[in-house]
């Protein structure tokens, strides 16, 4: 189990590679990861230069500017796939991560996925299955009372089969506190929508 979002996200980070963090914001995935020995070098990117600059002072205070380089880049646009092994795009809604990987193409295919989103897990769920990605694995994490989950996935090329609840809930369910918190937040937000679903009948009926 987790109980910080950062430490469950580094779980899944392979060791020795070498890491593109897309919309970096302060950079403190690749800082802890390089600090921590997990991996030698990084990419930090950004579409916006604010948080990039931001990105770089928070690089240049840990004295890791030799490790960790900063490029402004929508997505893995400006960045060549011959300098990373594994992308992580994190802190965004499940509909945006997929479009980054879909804008991504080959890019996106040729290395390990660590996807935290936001918001409509679901919706990425679907997308990597519908478009030949394997999810390899899925940890949960509790970050200020909030649960989280975390993906690991790669390109197989081949569409992965699935049921209606491994889009909603994921095929790993651990039986630990942090999926159980995981599982009602699912809960609790489909039974609003179903409610909002049977209010706008009634009004219509």
């Amino acid at each position: 189990m987790y109980y910080n979002r950062l430490s469950a996200i580094k779980s899944l980070v392979p060791k020795g590679t070498r890491l593109l963090d897309i919309g970096c914001d302060h950079a403190l995935l690749p800082i802890e990861l390089v600090k921590e020995g997990i991996i030698k070098e990084a990419i930090a990117s950004d579409v916006n230069p604010m948080p990039l600059k931001r990105a770089e002072n928070d690089i240049k205070e840990h004295n890791l500017s030799d490790k960790i380089k900063t490029v402004l880049s929508n997505g893995f646009e400006n960045v060549s796939e011959n300098d990373y092994d594994c992308a992580a795009i994190c802190g965004m809604g499940g509909h945006l991560i997929a479009e980054i990987i879909q804008s991504g193409e080959n890019k996106s295919k040729s290395c390990k996925l660590i996807l935290q989103p936001m918001s409509y897990p679901e919706v990425l769920r679907k997308y990597l299955y519908d478009n030949g990605f394997e999810i390899e694995n899925e940890v949960f994490a509790i970050d200020n009372k909030k649960p989280y989950v975390i993906i690991l996935a790669s390109f197989i090329g081949k569409k992965i089969q699935y049921e209606y609840e491994d889009l909603i809930f994921g095929k790993f369910r651990p039986e630990n506190e942090c999926f159980k918190a995981y599982e009602d937040k699912i809960c609790r937000r489909l039974k609003k929508r179903l409610l909002g679903l049977l209010k706008h009948a009634l009004e219509f009926s």
